[in-house]
């Protein structure tokens, strides 16, 4: 939803643009807020993970409220700065690569 939101707005702000650079840049804000949202989840399960004999962990609710009262939000976020430095990248080429061969394969534009 995000990376439509960016497209439909960056066409009505700036008909000049070429439409693979907002494809590019809605493509890479779209994976940073979408990894943005699942990094608590993911922090919780990697947690769990490395837990497997369930030592310290008695599941995930166990395992949420233990990373919070020893770190606070914060640590649910941890690593945030390199999850965007690789998900701008990979998410812009993916979703522009796919909106340029989509647009090739409707007709709309040529690739090339």
């Amino acid at each position: 939803m995000s990376y439509t939101f960016f497209q439909y707005e960056a066409q009505l702000r700036q008909d000049r643009i070429p439409a693979q650079v907002t494809n590019f840049i809605g493509g890479g804000v779209a994976g940073v807020l979408s990894w943005l949202i699942i990094m608590p989840f993911d922090v919780v399960k990697s947690k769990i993970q490395a837990d497997p004999a369930g030592n310290i962990y008695k599941g995930f609710w166990d395992c949420t409220r233990q990373l919070y009262s020893t770190g606070g939000a914060k640590v649910f976020f941890l690593g945030f700065v390199p999850m965007a430095v690789r998900a701008f990248p990979v998410n812009a080429v993916t979703l522009m690569v796919y909106s340029e061969v989509l647009g090739h394969l409707n007709g709309e534009t040529s690739i090339g």
